[in-house]
């Protein structure tokens, strides 16, 4: 008597005008009470990739739904002389103060940050930021020096045809913390939107991965979007089942443009 059966489950996240999708199976019982499943060992260098390609999607998927190209991004590193984190982790917050105060100051929408702290090979500290747009660039490397900070570049946000993957990829590459990234607490986080689909449909998303032309297929189950890299296919080493991964993006990208103000009085 069967216990329970295979199905396949469709979870995406709408980030902002970017989308990405999986398609892959779940294995669900039959009214049998919750047991837990057998453990797979796995292997630690197959775990840390795993975990990075998780971050990875994470981090970008919270970047996509709270940043725009109006917004800022804003890296700073230290000398070889300062690598106090505690003094690091101090700038920060008076930067992040200052800036906030400026924002209530020239009535802008309260700011939204996120950024990340890394120790290079070298031993410099890096900070890497993204963060609310509508101060001068100039105005903000000022703030940083005010507040100790070393060398410091801001520049707009570059979205790309995948839109900040990239940035993003770049500014998780390393945990050298217990926290990989620091947000603001009012950002959006974008949940999953889950749902049920055929086998069959899972057959014709897979066909339609290795043909010449997949844009067809998936903008046609999404008509609003349209695909910005080739999908993905994985197939499980245990179950031998197959998993489809694909990422999109608005076809008519409407971006929010922010008022930046010129210098003001620090």
């Amino acid at each position: 008597m069967a216990l329970g059966k295979w199905e396949y489950i469709s979870v995406r996240y709408e980030s902002g005008d970017y989308m990405d999708c999986v398609l892959y199976p779940r294995y669900k019982r039959f009214n049998q009470p919750k047991t837990r499943n057998k453990k797979y060992r796995v292997t630690r260098e197959i775990q840390v990739k795993l975990n990075q390609r998780n971050a990875e999607m994470k981090f970008t998927r919270l970047v996509h739904s709270n940043f725009t190209p109006a917004d800022i991004a804003f890296h700073a590193t230290y000398g070889v002389d300062r690598n106090d984190v505690e003094r690091v982790r101090k700038d920060i917050k008076a930067f992040v103060r200052k800036v906030r105060t400026l924002h209530r100051k020239l009535s802008l929408e309260k700011l939204k940050y996120v950024y990340c702290t890394e120790i290079g090979d070298n031993g410099r500290v890096h900070i890497h930021m993204i963060m609310s747009g509508g101060i001068e660039r100039d105005t903000l490397e000022t703030i940083w020096k005010q507040c100790g900070g070393g060398y410091a570049n801001a520049d707009r946000l570059q979205f790309e045809n995948d839109g900040l993957r990239g940035l993003c990829n770049y500014m998780v590459k390393r945990r050298d913390f217990y926290r990989r990234w620091t947000p603001s607490r009012n950002l959006i986080k974008p949940e999953p939107i889950e749902q049920r689909i055929t086998h069959k449909e899972v057959i014709q998303a897979v066909k339609a991965a290795q043909s010449s032309n997949p844009h067809e297929h998936f903008e046609e189950l999404y008509k609003e979007w349209e695909l910005t890299v080739l999908p993905e296919i994985y197939t499980s080493e245990l179950l031998q089942l197959k998993y489809v991964r694909f990422d999109m993006r608005r076809k008519a990208l409407c971006v929010k443009t922010k008022k930046t103000h010129r210098k003001a009085d620090l």
